[in-house]
């Protein structure tokens, strides 16, 4: 027997929006600007399945429908206030009214102080949201065959411990999800050192809370095993002997995230003369603390790395540049115990991007470069049925590419 699949898909989105920028008034520092404006704007979406293909009646293929419409009325406004030639204030917010789920306010203060011309320290304030798509609060249940790794099904089956197997599980969708909301502040200096190099250092630290998280077949088994929270609604159950016999995930709203880290910045660029120019940025993040309700810190654990680096330089001379960027992800632990302890060992994994551009007289450039130039594989460890992490690693290998761009 054959059956013609199909899926029609639509997503319609009209916005209308205004806004206004102005001065409220003088001071002896300066102007107060301000800018304030509106919103609205409608989403029509729809992804319809066959109905062979939603009922699960199609061999190695399934589908939810999903499909709605809402309206969102938006007001914003944004206030400069220049306290001291050297001090100013800026403060935002903005409110969202959503016809199905609700409605959020989000305000924002900041402040900037340049104490000496070679110096600025900043810092900020504030509150956001993220709303529930609506994919999340429509999709129709749906049933999917998920591979992941479970020790006690793989022995259950005469496999070895450690092996790939695939469970039935049902796909739903949250009509009760609500916003996801966050609330941070963070702290920075930015300092000339010297005419050819500057440095940025700044502190972050977010809360998210009533989080919006689509939760996989591998992380719910995971979680339940260590004894870490997952929405009820997300369950796996067990034959007599432990294999899995079915499981049900989704989207839901999970509790809190918080997370802090340090982002650093150094910018340079010396001129030699006839010799040409060398402009090097360096970018690094460094995690101090990422961990949901209160519970252990997840850094190190496998996909979220401590620290994320990138180098980039680029030596120009005459009609030429070349570009040489170095890419670092930090290494992980393998696994984490039932106890929160560390086994195994992912280890770092870097990258080379090379680039040779050529500036044509007609203004004009011509790019030839290899992204990952030495083919750098990933890290090779079982994640989420797959022998490497796919959200955080790169699969693609060496990609090499010829690119020509004229400017007018």
């Amino acid at each position: 027997m054959t059956v013609t699949t199909s899926r029609t898909g639509k997503f319609n989105q009209e916005e209308f929006y205004a806004n206004a920028a102005f001065d409220l008034m003088e001071t002896d520092a300066g102007a107060i600007q301000a800018f304030v404006g509106f919103e609205y704007r409608s989403e029509d979406y729809a992804d319809i399945y066959d109905s062979l293909s939603a009922a699960g009646q199609v061999g190695g293929s399934s589908g939810s429908s999903a499909g709605g419409a809402r309206s969102v009325r938006g007001l914003f406004f944004e206030t400069l206030v220049p306290v001291t030639e050297e001090f100013e204030l800026n403060f935002a917010g903005r409110y969202d009214d959503y016809s199905d789920y609700g409605s959020d306010f989000s305000p924002k203060v900041s402040a900037r102080y340049n104490p000496i011309d070679d110096l600025v320290l900043r810092a900020s304030w504030g509150k956001g949201f993220r709303a529930p798509s609506l994919p999340d609060l429509t999709q129709q249940p749906s049933e999917s065959a998920d591979s992941v790794s479970d020790e006690a099904t793989c022995l259950a089956i005469g496999e070895a411990a450690n092996c790939s197997s695939q469970i039935n599980a049902t796909v739903i969708a949250n009509p009760d999800l609500g916003s996801e909301q966050s609330d941070q502040y963070s702290l920075g200096v930015v300092y000339q050192v010297t005419d050819a190099i500057s440095v940025e250092l700044d502190y972050y630290n977010i809360e998210i809370t009533n989080r919006i998280r689509a939760f996989s077949a591998q992380s719910i088994i995971d979680a339940r095993l260590r004894g870490d929270s997952v929405p009820a609604a997300f369950t796996v159950s067990r034959s007599p002997n432990g294999a899995i016999t079915s499981l049900v995930r989704g989207f839901g709203n999970d509790g809190s995230l918080e997370t802090s880290g340090i982002d650093f910045k150094a910018n340079s660029m010396f001129e030699f003369g006839d010799a040409g120019t060398l402009r090097t940025n360096f970018n690094l993040s460094h995690i101090v603390d990422y961990s949901t309700d209160g519970g252990r810190n997840f850094v190190d654990d496998p996909g979220v790395p401590q620290m994320r680096l990138n180098l980039s330089n680029v030596y120009s001379i005459s009609d030429f540049d070349f570009t040489w960027n170095l890419n670092l992800i930090d290494s992980q632990c393998e696994d984490i115990t039932a106890d929160g302890e560390c086994e195994g060992h992912i280890p770092s994994w870097v990258t080379h991007d090379l680039q040779v551009a050529y500036n044509t007289p007609w203004n004009g450039k011509v790019s030839f470069g290899a992204q990952n130039a030495f083919g750098k594989q990933p890290p090779l460890f079982a994640s989420g049925g797959r022998d490497y992490n796919f959200d955080l690693y790169s699969g693609f290998g060496r990609t090499m590419y010829l690119n020509f761009k004229q400017s007018f």
